[in-house]
């Protein structure tokens, strides 16, 4: 089984991280941020750690916000990313 939250234990939060890495200082390792979007950072793997899938996820904000945090917080991210946003304009359009 893949093991969970391998970050957690890291010397530097996600933002001493990411504000360290911005001045050039030493990281423990490189910050990710995702912005969301056609950019998207939600794996299989997080689907199935977090109990939530898509295409329910695109729809129900509830889901959307628990499968977004699953990301954080498994250590995946600096960063929690909405919308995930891969269907906005075909819904737009009546899809």
């Amino acid at each position: 089984m893949r093991e969970e939250n391998v970050f957690n234990e890291s010397a530097f939060n996600e933002r001493q991280r990411l504000l360290r890495a911005l001045k050039k200082e030493q990281v423990d390792r490189p910050p990710v941020v995702c912005p969301g979007g056609m950019m998207n950072m939600i794996t299989t793997d997080l689907m199935e750690i977090s109990g939530v899938r898509w295409p329910q996820a695109h729809t129900d904000a509830q889901m959307m916000a628990e499968l977004a945090y699953a990301n954080y917080q498994n250590g995946c991210f600096e960063n929690v990313g909405l919308p995930f946003d891969m269907v906005a304009e075909a819904e737009q359009m009546g899809a």
